[in-house]
C-alpha cells in the first residue's frame, strides 16, 4: 500500500483523491434516496389519529406529519395518541397532513371555523426548512391563522416547533449545517410571529448539546431518518405536557 502511494504523480493523486470525493457523495446520494424511498412509504401508510370521545371536550391537531404521528410504531405512540391515553373522554379531530407546510393550514382549518375547542395544537414547518419557505411567506400566513385558531379555542393554542432538522439522520453531513441555519430562521420567525398573539412554542430540542436526538440517532428516530420513533415522540409529549401545565391547558 506504501508502495503504490508513493508511486503516485501530484496529477495521480489529484485523480485519486477526486475519484474518491465522488464515491463518497455517490454514496451519500443513494444513501439519503433510500431513506427517502422510506420517508414516503411511512407518508402513505400512516394516517392522523383521532378519537371520537365522550366527555364534551374538544382538542384539535393540526400541521404536518410531525402532528399525524408518522414514525411511531403504534398509534398511541403518537402525539394525538398519547392525549387520548391522558384524557381517554376527549374528541381528538386531526386534520394534519404528511408532507403540510405552514401554507396549508388556511385550508386545514377552513371547515373548523365557526366550532369551539378546548386545546388547539399546531405542529408545523420542519417541511418549510427544506423546501426554502420564504420567511416572509411563513410570517403572512401565520398573521392570518393565529388569530382564528384563538377564536377557536379562547387562546389555548399550542405550536410545537421541530428540533434541529439538521440533526436528522436522513440528510448527508454536508447539508446538515446549513439546514441548521435555516430551521433556526424559520422556528425564530414562527416564536416572533406567535407571540404577537399570546401563542406559546414549545421548543423541541433545537440545541445540539442537549438535544438527545443527535447522540440517540438510532432510538429517536423511525427508520426513515426523519421522522421521530416512538420513543422520540414520548420525548416531545412530555415537553408539550409541561408548557400546557405552565400555560394551565389542562381540562381535566
Amino acid at each position: 500500500m506504501i508502495d503504490f502511494f508513493s508511486s503516485l504523480s501530484s496529477l495521480d493523486w489529484f485523480v485519486y483523491v477526486g475519484d474518491t470525493i465522488i464515491v463518497m457523495v455517490v454514496l451519500q446520494a443513494l444513501r439519503m434516496i433510500i431513506k427517502l424511498s422510506r420517508n414516503k412509504f411511512l407518508g402513505l401508510t400512516t394516517k392522523p389519529f383521532a378519537c371520537a370521545g365522550s366527555g364534551g371536550k374538544r382538542v384539535l391537531i393540526l400541521g404536518d406529519s410531525t402532528a399525524v404521528g408518522t414514525g411511531a410504531s403504534r398509534p398511541e405512540d403518537t402525539i394525538a395518541g398519547r392525549l387520548a391515553t391522558d384524557y381517554p373522554d376527549a374528541e381528538i379531530i386531526n386534520v394534519a397532513q404528511n408532507g403540510g407546510l405552514v401554507r396549508d393550514l388556511p385550508k386545514q382549518i377552513e371547515v373548523m371555523l365557526g366550532q369551539q375547542f378546548d386545546l388547539i395544537i399546531v405542529s408545523v414547518g420542519g417541511n418549510d426548512v427544506w423546501h426554502l419557505t420564504s420567511i416572509r411567506k411563513i410570517q403572512q400566513v401565520l398573521q392570518t391563522v393565529l388569530p382564528q385558531l384563538n377564536e377557536l379555542c379562547k387562546h389555548r393554542v399550542l405550536f410545537l416547533l421541530y428540533n434541529n432538522i439538521g440533526s436528522a439522520p436522513l440528510f448527508p453531513g454536508i447539508m446538515r449545517g446549513f439546514l441548521k441555519r435555516r430551521c433556526i430562521r424559520v422556528q425564530e420567525a414562527i416564536a416572533e410571529t406567535a407571540l404577537a398573539y399570546d401563542v406559546p412554542t414549545i421548543e423541541l430540542f433545537n440545541e445540539d448539546e442537549r438535544n438527545p436526538f443527535i447522540k440517540n440517532p438510532n432510538q429517536l428516530f423511525a427508520f426513515d431518518g426523519v421522522h421521530p420513533s416512538s420513543d422520540g415522540y414520548r420525548l416531545w409529549y412530555h415537553r408539550m405536557w409541561r408548557i400546557m401545565h405552565e400555560n394551565g391547558y389542562r381540562f381535566d
